[in-house]
């Protein structure tokens, strides 16, 4: 396969990592380090050399053990359990399809505020829960995606 190709393939996998870890819950790191192993593979395991393929491997682990765990730590911390979290994304994602980023966030607040408040009888409580996980699920998107900004930003260093 030709370099320049190869080059334009693993920047366009790492460019969408970064705009999948924005929009979606698919996990945007695993294709931006398929596209640095590409570019390790076709620079004859050479580039990146080996502490930096090594912390970029290690930035992917810790990215995608956290999108496994981010439901239960934003549950933990809006006070809600991670079933709540899970069904207010859940119904988040699905009003998204309909409403947009709008259907997004009214679907999980209204999800989780109302479980909330069946379990717990307190409008504040309950209120202050749904918004915690709004936040807590925007923060730990926020935090993918710049992960994997670093992994692009970085493979730039290394390209150029």
């Amino acid at each position: 396969m030709s370099t320049a190709l190869v080059t334009t393939a693993v920047f366009g996998l790492l460019v969408a990592g970064v705009v999948v870890s924005l929009l979606s819950r698919v996990p945007g790191v695993v294709l931006s380090i398929a596209g640095v192993y590409l570019y390790w593979l076709d620079s004859g395991y050479t580039e990146p050399g080996a502490v930096t393929l090594g912390v970029l491997t290690l930035v992917a682990v810790l990215v995608l053990a956290g999108q496994v765990f981010d439901r239960f730590v934003v549950g933990r911390v809006g006070g809600v359990s991670t079933v709540t979290a899970t069904l207010g994304g859940f119904v988040g994602a699905i009003a998204f399809a309909f409403l947009g980023s709008t259907g997004l966030v009214l679907g999980t607040i209204v999800t989780v505020f109302v479980i909330e408040y069946v379990r717990r009888r307190d409008a504040k409580q309950s209120a202050l829960a749904a918004l915690a996980v709004v936040f807590g699920t925007f923060a730990t998107r926020v935090v993918r995606a710049l992960m994997t900004a670093l992994v692009l930003v970085v493979m730039c260093l290394v390209v150029l």
